[in-house]
């Protein structure tokens, strides 16, 4: 996918290139997919810094994926933010925007940490 990890902590931005790769073979869209698995890897980043990786591991809960729109430009910027840093529950909200910044999808994504061992 090209994903660039832009900032990653509470705030965290990843970026990707609109290129041929990531559109759709039959259509030229972007599959609801692609920007799922941005917006989870964004998400997720957000987290950076709330655990002892050493020790722990945040795993992908349950999201939510609303859509909104297609892209018109690239590349594509998700942003997120961390909303709740529980010791064992995690829950972040992001953005995905295209070129253009129009709002293209707006997730909320909840993480358990689990132990390494």
């Amino acid at each position: 996918m090209g994903l660039k990890v832009l900032a990653r902590g509470p705030r965290s931005v990843t970026t990707m290139e609109l290129s041929d790769e990531v559109r759709g073979a039959f259509d030229g869209t972007i599959h609801g997919g692609i920007l799922a698995t941005l917006a989870d890897v964004t998400c997720a980043l957000s987290t950076w810094g709330t655990y002892d990786d050493d020790l722990e591991v945040p795993v992908t809960t349950d999201m939510h994926v609303r859509y909104y729109r297609q892209p018109l430009s690239g590349p594509l910027t998700a942003e997120a933010v961390l909303v709740h840093g529980g010791r064992r529950i995690l829950t972040s909200e992001c953005s995905i925007v295209d070129g253009q910044n129009r709002e293209l999808a707006r997730v909320t994504a909840t993480f358990m940490l689990i132990s390494r061992t």
